[in-house]
């Protein structure tokens, strides 16, 4: 074998091709941890060239997982496999008794955790609200989600009080999916940001809020996060950090390190992220300090 320690992480196209190779050929031949070692450095790596390759791998590890009889920790793979792994999670789900979902009970293995999230969409769609609302927070008080699970949760919430009405916190639900997420979850989170900021303009009684609580320069920065816009507000956060006049006190600051926190997150500048989020979660206001707490305890719960 041509690759000296399989625990490095591949650097370019070329390595992950290797990688690939070997891990592949080490799977068929059951050389199961060799597998796992170059399928789990891969990964972490993250350079796949497309979702195909990638879910292919997660699959595969899912499989190794269920072979070493860690049925929960496969589960969570199967579900980044996407459709390669569609046929495993519905085998794991035949394992698991069908206990019926409490709203009062926090989902605990990620098997449960999925018939609870099939379960809220079905009450949302049936407009049974109390139900819905009782699941998502269950759900959200689960450790078994991981963190784009609850982006995605957080956004079903975003879309069901827009539905009622409710313009208020389903902005709120919508920018702490937007926060804890990218891609398409954070698009679909902007909509929903845009949709009630476009109610809002047109309702002669409402004013903004935030010009008052966050400050302008605050307000500024999160209009471009909010966006997508260039940084999306990284130098804008800065300088409500860097302000000495006196206008952007400690809890504006918190607010500014949580947003500072996920961009760094996204960015897989995790010690950075880390460092922006432990201030947060001591200093920010509300809601600010309670998604940094949130973020420390689900992105970062391996270390805690």
């Amino acid at each position: 074998m041509a690759i000296d320690d399989p625990t490095a992480l591949p650097e370019n196209d070329q390595q992950v091709a290797e990688y690939l190779r070997e891990a592949d050929l080490a799977f068929e031949r059951e050389q199961h941890d060799l597998a796992m070692t170059l399928y789990w450095s891969l990964s972490a790596a993250s350079l796949f060239r497309d979702l195909t390759t990638a879910q292919r791998v997660y699959a595969r590890v899912g499989s190794i997982l269920v072979a070493q009889g860690n049925d929960a920790e496969a589960y969570r793979w199967f579900e980044a496999a996407g459709p390669a792994g569609a046929d495993m999670r519905r085998v794991l789900d035949a394992r698991t008794t069908d206990a019926p979902v409490d709203p009062d009970v926090i989902p605990a293995t990620p098997e449960v955790l999925t018939r609870y999230i099939t379960a809220a969409r079905s009450a949302d769609q049936n407009q049974d609200h109390a139900t819905f609302d009782a699941l998502v927070t269950r759900i959200m008080e689960s450790q078994a989600p991981t963190p784009g699970v609850r982006s995605e949760v957080a956004l079903m919430m975003a879309k069901s009080l827009f539905a009622r009405g409710e313009d208020a916190k389903a902005e709120e639900w919508a920018r702490a999916a937007l926060a804890e997420s990218s891609g398409t979850t954070a698009d679909e989170a902007r909509k929903v940001i845009d949709k009630v900021q476009d109610e809002q303009l047109g309702n002669p009684n409402y004013s903004d809020e935030r010009g008052i609580t966050y400050g302008f320069e605050l307000q500024m920065a999160l209009m471009q996060f909010e966006g997508g816009l260039g940084d999306k507000g990284k130098a804008s956060f800065e300088q409500v950090l860097n302000d000495t006049s006196g206008l952007n006190d400690d809890e504006a600051k918190g607010r500014a390190h949580y947003y500072l926190g996920m961009i760094a997150y996204h960015a897989h500048d995790f010690d950075v992220a880390r460092g922006h989020l432990e201030i947060a979660a001591d200093t920010a206001a509300a809601p600010e300090i309670g998604y940094a707490a949130d973020a420390l305890r689900w992105r970062f719960q391996e270390e805690g």
